[in-house]
């Protein structure tokens, strides 16, 4: 094998993690070893997090996105009224925050991505990354269709990645907080 066949292709990655320290300490951490490996991450975030990341050498475009208000209270953004409407859903058993809080929640993170794919098109448009990460629990309209090689990640719930059948189960429910190492009959 050739030395020019053994050096690798650098890249230039897009990373769009979620909104969450816990969501961008994980990205932080992984896109180190890119960078380590000559690769080039740039982070697209949330104005909330703008210069988190630059102080440990990650170049960052900031979204161009409205906050949305939440619909009940205007002095509330959208996450912080829905958490105060269905946190009373989050304290039920695992079975029913599964069939209860999901589909109420998925769909708001969904019209968050709906939301924000001119501001995720521009951004694509202006770094033309090789390669997209996201690391999000719905992908964005403007990643899937953007025609660049995306990867999934899943740093928030990796059972959400193993969804089997009800009755094959090797992991529990997504989200619903169960144990692997637990009964499958709950």
């Amino acid at each position: 094998m050739s030395s020019e066949n053994q050096q690798q292709r650098k890249l230039r990655i897009l990373v769009t993690p979620l909104n969450g320290f816990g969501h961008l300490n994980a990205c932080h951490g992984f896109c180190e070893e890119l960078v380590a490996r000559g690769h080039h991450v740039i982070f697209a975030l949330d104005p909330d997090f703008n210069g988190y990341l630059t102080g440990h050498g990650f170049e960052e475009r900031i979204l161009d996105i409205k906050k949305r208000k939440d619909p009940e209270n205007n002095n509330l953004d959208f996450w912080q009224g829905f958490m105060q409407r269905y946190s009373n859903l989050y304290k039920q058993d695992a079975w029913n925050i599964v069939q209860n809080c999901l589909p109420i929640t998925c769909e708001a993170m969904f019209d968050d991505e709906c939301m924000s794919q001119d501001a995720y098109r521009k951004i694509i448009d202006e770094v033309k990354p090789d390669l997209i990460i996201n690391d999000r629990y719905i992908c964005s309209p403007a990643i899937v269709g953007s025609n660049i090689p995306w990867i999934w990640l899943m740093s928030a719930a990796p059972h959400y990645l193993f969804m089997d059948d009800q009755q094959n189960r090797r992991c529990p429910p997504y989200f619903s907080g169960l144990p692997c190492n637990d009964q499958n009959d709950e």
